[in-house]
């Protein structure tokens, strides 16, 4: 979900302005304008709701405290509309929705004002509701309920298949087009992001995903589908509370954060709650031990949170350890010396706590320490902060705010909170965030294409050379600012010595010299499909430096005839979603510059063969560039290890039966393989991962090539050619 975040000055008038369901930012003119001061009010963002949703929105803003909260205005698909399901607490601000059963399907925006420094703020159109049709009757989960150990879904080193679920329609009344899922909730609370947990495939199966991050406890999920019923139209709906995952786990670890810290000797104190992994059904805590035995020390049983009255003799200087004692309905630990508190003489309050208000680059890496800060055993943490700004860490020692590069932070002015504490109390600070625009950030470069394929952005950079003389070509699109300095090189892939890159235009020349055999001549099988990767770095030095990598791809196969024959892939990149898989172009066959005939095409057989390889690009860390090995340290070894694992074979790191369609035909079971029926490439959908994830990468093999109608492997001399190269990615 996205924060929606309205931001206005100070107005005396309504705006008459939609706001759509996006981070947005509103101002009013100059001439409205009653004092320098800024508010700004954030709800969680919220949409696709169904008839049965209860739900509470709790607002953070920006400037003085607000209160008089009113809905003023709602409107259901731009007409105003009467209802009493959506209300808001005046002082709080929260906005609840109750009753929507008798809600009429639609997209409703409700408009919100409130008082801060004495001045009304209206914001028109600030939480946006869809609310949907439920799904029609006929449509099931099997099952509805999924139980699962945590340690089956956080071990990554697993093979064993994962429960799953599958979407069905009972009778041929209906028919659904499209599924997606449309919220996941973790104990009540909304789960952000599930899109490394959970999924669900274009054919309605439900599959959990394994992750290092999951929690035990019960996940309750929606589904968003697009159904069909007998003689009407499709439309979209809602499956509400579909389906529940009951991540069960017995108490497995308990942390406080801090778990050390030093207490004034006659002040009581009370710790945060500490982070528990296991299942919260039946959930209890329980002090198990305390050294010195008769410290006053008790235990909130239901969150966890130790207390130490200042009622006790003992002198400065005892450290008190406490064990614990957790039980759920799956079983209880002891965990043992898991908090410390150190008796001292004398913590000194925290009277001071500053920050500057910073300005810094968008998608850059920052750190913001504070400028004041005073007293002893000091704990720093966010207050509320918005989920806008969740790339935001926060040292808790030290105070020093920070984001990685990368932090998609979304350029505009934030309010951060930041509360320091100690055993004597707290002090907050609000500081002002502003995102600005990186001058040197950009997404892409493009190279084009010459092979006629429109528009050029759909298809990967590729070329096919027809000269064994120089070609050049140049930066086709980007959105590189205009008068900025770029930096390209060259690296890496299948053979980057094939051509060379102007380093500051981005023009690339092939470059043929690597074709030449230690005669000076061309030899004539490095007259291939090949690739490399180019690198266009901006500001390079600055904290707004920006990289972007692409793969270019050439083929010279057009220069090169196997027995009379060129074999040609329009396009020669065939780029594919892991997850759907798909078929790629069926090749051009000529021989002598003609046609074939449907006799000799009907003998013609390719098929994959050696020199399997693959480089990641985007991928996860651990898919290790190279081809299957025996140790099984890359991602292609994976992938061979588990059509062996399907088949129940012994692995075999150099067969090409994983990828062929003449080898132990296993077809059902192979992640790819060139149909004999039109010699196009087939990719099997949800073959290409493994258990860190899918496929962002390249892929090639060499095919052999035969026109004898039999397997090439059997031709006395089959022809081997790299026409081919798959580019794997979850985007397309």
């Amino acid at each position: 979900m996205k924060a929606i975040t309205i931001k206005l000055t100070n107005c005396l008038t309504a705006l008459a302005l939609g706001v759509a369901m996006c981070l947005s930012a509103v101002s009013c003119q100059k001439d409205e304008l009653t004092d320098g001061d800024k508010f700004a009010l954030y709800y969680p963002g919220i949409t696709d709701i169904g008839p049965s949703t209860n739900m509470d929105l709790t607002p953070t803003y920006h400037g003085a405290k607000a209160s008089k909260f009113e809905i003023y205005n709602v409107t259901l698909d731009g007409k105003t509309y009467q209802t009493e399901s959506f209300s808001i607490d005046p002082e709080s601000g929260m906005l609840s929705l109750r009753n929507t059963d008798g809600l009429p399907v639609g997209k409703y925006a409700i408009s919100i004002q409130c008082v801060s420094g004495g001045q009304i703020y209206k914001f028109p159109g600030l939480v946006t509701v869809n609310m949907m049709h439920p799904v029609p009757e006929g449509i099931i989960l099997e099952p509805s309920l999924i139980e699962v150990p945590l340690t089956s879904v956080t071990n990554l080193n697993l093979t064993d298949e994962l429960p799953g679920a599958r979407i069905i329609t009972e009778g041929e009344h209906i028919t659904v087009e499209d599924y997606k899922i449309a919220k996941v909730s973790l104990g009540g609370t909304l789960v952000e992001d599930w899109s490394g947990i959970f999924e669900v495939n274009s054919e309605g199966e439900f599959s959990i995903l394994r992750n290092q991050n999951f929690l035990a406890g019960v996940y309750v999920i929606d589904f968003k589908l697009v159904t069909r019923t007998a003689g009407l139209d499709s439309s979209m709906g809602i499956y509400e509370n579909a389906l529940t995952v009951d991540v069960q786990a017995p108490p497995t670890s308990l942390t406080y954060s801090p778990s050390a810290v030093k207490v004034q000797y006659d002040y009581d104190y009370t710790s945060r709650a500490p982070k528990m992994v296991g299942s919260s059904n039946g959930l209890r805590y329980s002090i198990l031990s305390v050294s010195p035995e008769g410290a006053p020390v008790t235990v909130n049983e239901k969150t966890g949170a130790i207390t130490l009255s200042k009622e006790h003799d003992l002198p400065a200087g005892t450290d008190i350890v406490v064990s614990m004692k957790v039980e759920n309905a799956l079983g209880s630990m002891d965990f043992a010396q898991v908090f410390k508190i150190t008796l001292v003489e004398l913590i000194n309050p925290i009277t001071k706590l500053d920050y500057n208000d910073s300005t810094v680059w968008h998608d850059t890496k920052f750190g913001l320490a504070p400028k004041e800060v005073d007293g002893d055993e000091k704990i720093f943490s966010f207050v509320d902060l918005p989920e806008a700004l969740s790339a935001l860490k926060i040292d808790e020692h030290t105070g020093k705010i920070s984001a990685k590069k990368g932090n998609k932070i979304e350029i505009g002015e934030y309010t951060v909170k930041v509360a320091v504490e100690n055993s004597k109390g707290s002090m907050t600070k609000e500081i002002r965030l502003t995102v600005i625009e990186n001058p040197y950030f950009f997404t892409y470069v493009h190279w084009g294409n010459n092979l006629g394929l429109d528009p050029a952005e759909n298809y990967a950079s590729q070329h096919r050379v027809p000269t064994t003389e120089t070609y050049t070509f140049g930066v086709a699109a980007t959105d590189i600012k205009e008068g900025t300095k770029v930096e390209y090189t060259i690296s890496g892939g299948s053979k980057a010595a094939c051509a060379v890159i102007d380093p500051e235009t981005g023009a690339i020349t092939t470059d043929l010299a690597f074709a030449n055999g230690d005669d000076g001549k061309p030899k004539i099988e490095n007259f291939r499909a090949h690739f490399f990767f180019v690198t266009a770095t901006t500001g390079k030095g600055t904290s707004g430096e920006t990289s972007v990598k692409t793969p270019v791809f050439l083929d010279f196969n057009c220069m090169r005839a196997e027995g009379g024959y060129q074999i040609s892939y329009t396009p020669f990149v065939f780029q594919c979603n892991p997850k759907k898989g798909g078929v790629s172009a069926k090749p051009e066959i000529t021989k002598a510059g003609k046609a074939l005939t449907s006799e000799e095409l009907s003998k013609i057989i390719m098929d994959f063969r050696r020199s399997f390889n693959y480089w990641n690009i985007g991928g996860p860390a651990e898919h290790a560039n190279g081809a299957p090995n025996e140790a099984k340290d890359n991602f292609l070894s994976q992938i061979w290890a588990a059509y062996y694992a399907a088949i129940n074979k012994s692995y075999g790191s150099g067969s090409r039966d994983p990828i062929s369609y003449y080898g132990r035909a296993f077809l059902d079971k192979n992640p790819a393989y060139i149909r004999a029926s039109d010699l196009a490439l087939y990719i099997a959908p949800e073959r290409w991962k493994d258990v860190n994830g899918y496929a962002d990468g390249v892929f090639t093999a060499q095919i052999t090539f035969a026109d004898s109608g039999t397997d090439p492997k059997d031709a006395k001399d089959p022809y081997r050619l790299f026409p081919l190269f798959v580019w794997f990615d979850t985007e397309f």
